[in-house]
């Protein structure tokens, strides 16, 4: 009988992503999007985390900016080509 995998711990400390900001844009699940947004703060730490959305929401460690309403995935993906761009400060995105 083979043993189990022994899988490490995670490190308590949050992994640095320097020059990165972290990015959600929803229009749709508010709720899902910022804890999507949290999930990743909880291990790793960005240079800005930052929430595109129609409300403004405000949510410690989270920057909100306040967006259209994007009402279908057409216009997401314009917004993703076109838009996005204008709200990032850092030399990457990870969205």
């Amino acid at each position: 009988m083979s043993q189990p995998m022994k899988i490490p711990a995670l490190s308590p400390e949050l992994v640095p992503i320097p020059n990165t900001t972290l990015c959600c844009v929803d229009c749709i699940n508010h709720e899902l999007a910022i804890e999507a947004l949290r999930k990743s703060m909880s291990t790793c730490s960005f240079a800005r985390v930052l929430f595109l959305s129609d409300r403004n929401i405000e949510t410690p460690g989270i920057e909100t900016v306040q967006i259209s309403p994007l009402r279908s995935r057409d216009e997401y993906s314009a917004f993703i080509l076109h838009e996005l761009a204008r709200h990032i400060e850092t030399d990457f995105v990870l969205l």
